[in-house]
């Protein structure tokens, strides 16, 4: 019965934050319109390096062209946008509201989250049907399996980070810290295997990894089953980790925030 109600609760407050995305349509495109002008920007950039070069350490510009652009779609998708939705209740004081409902504040934002993605999710598909034509790659459990995973990850890291809000005043550093972590370690400039070696050797494994380069790697057919299946196994690691971190930070955190009287 609770499971059940849980399904229900989910899929309704899914498909209000679905709709909302198409009655706020001014700001349902800025970031696929932000999106293309970081494409094109990096095309420009790499056009360059590329000048009189038919590869760059193995890479030849169109395998470039099909990464950047299913780079940047990809990070739509992986995007923990909730990472700053907790703070603006903890501050107003609307937090309570969702204590007192008969569900978990954490399923009422994983259905946010999975209704604001669910566009990403239909337009990063179609982006890879088109490359995946274009360049020849083929798409197996493998690739599914590391998909989904990924935005578990997604979530359940942007989920932890928003705690951190009952506990931290401003979080507007963490947002740039993400901004940069995501530039060096998750390859949305630079593909990780084209850094020095002692960033290239571990950058893959962390979650910041997860939200681009390695799901693009294995969407382009890059990595061998063995290193997919040791990429798997991190990404079930991680996801227990902050599954674990967010249940415990937001219990302490709710804890704090009733104890100071907010």
């Amino acid at each position: 019965m609770r499971f059940s109600s849980n399904v229900k609760i989910f899929w309704t407050t899914a498909k209000i934050f679905i709709g909302k995305q198409m009655v706020y349509r001014f700001n349902f495109l800025m970031p696929y319109v932000l999106r293309l002008f970081q494409i094109v920007g990096s095309l420009v950039v790499w056009r360059a390096l590329f000048v009189g070069k038919e590869t760059i350490n193995g890479y030849t510009f169109k395998e470039m062209v099909s990464y950047l652009i299913i780079a940047q779609f990809a990070v739509l998708v992986f995007y923990p946008f909730h990472m700053f939705s907790l703070q603006i209740h903890v501050r107003k004081g609307t937090i309570y509201a969702y204590l007192l409902r008969p569900c978990h504040y954490m399923l009422v934002s994983a259905a946010e989250f999975f209704g604001v993605k669910f566009f990403h999710l239909t337009l990063f598909a179609i982006v890879y049907a088109i490359f995946a034509t274009w360049g020849g790659y083929d798409i197996g459990l493998m690739q599914i399996m590391m998909f989904l995973f990924s935005f578990s990850l997604a979530f359940f890291f942007g989920f932890f980070i928003s705690c951190l809000a009952f506990f931290i005043v401003e979080m507007w550093p963490i947002k740039n810290l993400f901004i940069a972590c995501m530039a060096i370690l998750g390859g949305t400039v630079v593909p990780l295997d084209l850094l020095p070696k002692y960033i290239s050797s571990w950058a893959p494994y962390t979650p910041f990894a997860y939200f681009s380069y390695v799901n693009v790697k294995v969407f382009q057919n890059e990595l061998t089953e063995a290193l997919i299946q040791a990429h798997l196994l991190n990404l079930v690691f991680m996801n227990i980790v902050f599954i674990v971190l967010s249940y415990v930070t937001f219990f302490l955190g709710v804890k704090r925030y009733e104890g100071v009287g907010c």
